[in-house]
């Protein structure tokens, strides 16, 4: 049994505006966690000049990001052990708020009997692919 799911998910091509937009960014996160029917315990961001990073501490894990607007790019980990959490309903909805050009994301399912398992999650515009990648066994 699965105790926690962690996406890792990376964004490229994203608009200069929305990476550096501190509240945008809080709320897309604040979005996230309700979409994932999370519970808010805390939140802290900060304003890296230009980029960002921004934690939400939920009670069933956390959400957060860093953002690189210079580069286009940000990097955002969603980790929770609500199993009935959509986490595809949760990866769209990034994908139409920071509209990249390209993203990938690994979902790492952690807590297993016999170690994790990895899982890479290709998304369109309305469906998650997924293929498992690994299996690491613990020793």
């Amino acid at each position: 049994m699965v105790s926690g799911r962690h996406v890792m998910v990376e964004l490229y091509g994203c608009c200069y505006k929305t990476l550096s937009d501190l509240e945008l960014i809080k709320q897309i996160l604040i979005d996230i966690a309700t979409r994932l029917g999370s519970r808010i315990l805390s939140e802290h961001f900060v304003k890296l000049d230009p980029g960002i990073s921004g934690v939400l501490v939920i009670g069933e894990s956390h959400i957060s990001i860093h953002t690189w607007p210079e580069k286009s790019y940000a990097s955002i980990d969603i980790y929770t052990c609500n199993k009935s959490s959509d986490l595809d309903e949760a990866l769209l909805f990034v994908k139409k708020r920071f509209n990249p050009i390209q993203q990938c994301a690994l979902l790492v399912e952690r807590g297993l009997p016999e170690g994790f398992r990895v899982t890479e999650m290709k998304w369109g515009e309305s469906h998650i692919e997924k293929s498992e990648m690994a299996q690491h066994v613990r020793e």
